[in-house]
């Protein structure tokens, strides 16, 4: 869907498996490098709650709540 298609076109896919809103690995997938559209990854779904992983996550991380989008402009 259309969360899916935020998450991927950000450098990393892994915060996917971040709860509350867990879609877990159960493919045991190694490599999670997304397509790189935009220079940070996307957390669709936020609640507004910061995830303990994000103190670590390599990334710059974009949060949108239902219902927003990210407008990128060159």
């Amino acid at each position: 869907g259309v969360s899916a298609g935020s998450v991927i076109a950000g450098q990393d896919i892994a915060l996917s498996g971040w709860e509350p809103n867990a879609d877990p690995n159960t493919i045991g997938l190694k490599d999670t490098t997304g397509i790189g559209l935009v220079p940070f990854s996307i957390q669709p779904h936020w609640n507004g709650e910061i995830q303990k992983e994000a103190e670590i996550y390599p990334y710059q991380i974009r949060n949108i709540k239902d219902e927003e989008v990210i407008v990128i402009r060159e």
